[in-house]
C-alpha cells in the first residue's frame, strides 16, 4: 500500500529528526566551549597580535571538530565559519590582520549556537 509506506517513512522522518534534535542538544554544551574557546582565541590575537603554541593548537582543533558537528547537523553557515577559521589558523600563526575576520567568524558560530 503506497500510503502506508508514506506514511511509514513520514513516521521515520519525524523519529529520525527528534533523535537528531536531541543529540544536538547533548552536544551543544562542548560546542558552545569550543566557541567560547575561538572568542578568547580571536580576541588574544586582537590584543597581543598572536596565539601561544598551544592555544594556537586547540583553536585549530576546535575549528576543525565545530565544522564537522556543525554539518552533521545541517548548519552550513556554521561549518563555512569554523572551515575559514580552520583555514586561517592552520599552518601558520594568526596575525593582528585576521582579528576582523575571525571575530566575525566567531560571530556566525555563536549566532549558530542560539538555535
Amino acid at each position: 500500500n503506497p500510503m502506508g509506506e508514506a506514511d511509514d517513512e513520514q513516521k521515520l522522518d519525524r523519529k529520525m529528526d527528534a533523535l537528531l534534535a536531541g543529540i544536538w542538544e547533548k552536544s551543544k554544551p562542548v560546542m558552545a566551549k569550543r566557541v567560547a574557546l575561538l572568542r578568547a582565541a580571536s580576541e588574544t590575537i586582537q590584543s597581543k597580535g598572536a596565539l601561544p603554541a598551544d592555544e594556537h593548537e586547540a583553536a585549530i582543533f576546535a575549528a576543525h571538530n565545530l565544522a564537522g558537528v556543525l554539518g552533521t547537523f545541517g548548519f552550513q553557515d556554521g561549518t563555512e565559519a569554523a572551515r575559514s577559521i580552520e583555514s586561517i589558523l592552520f599552518g601558520r600563526q594568526a596575525t593582528l590582520a585576521d582579528a576582523e575576520v575571525l571575530a566575525s567568524m566567531v560571530a556566525t558560530l555563536e549566532e549558530v549556537m542560539q538555535r
